[in-house]
């Protein structure tokens, strides 16, 4: 009998559900200076607002 209980909980280990295998994740590194982040017509787009409120500002 206790052999049977031995043999049982053997098989029922073999009935685990699989791994799930993910991917790693990329690994983003941080960008040089601003212009690698933001292309240039952004920070023109950002300093004719900042221009325009300078101006509305005074």
């Amino acid at each position: 009998m206790a052999s049977s209980d031995g043999l049982s909980l053997t098989r029922s280990a073999r009935r685990r559900a699989p791994r799930i295998h993910t991917r790693p994740r990329p690994v983003i590194e941080p960008a040089a200076t601003l212009e690698d982040r933001l292309p240039r017509w952004v920070l023109g787009g950002l300093l004719i607002l900042f221009g325009v409120q300078l101006v509305i500002a005074l």
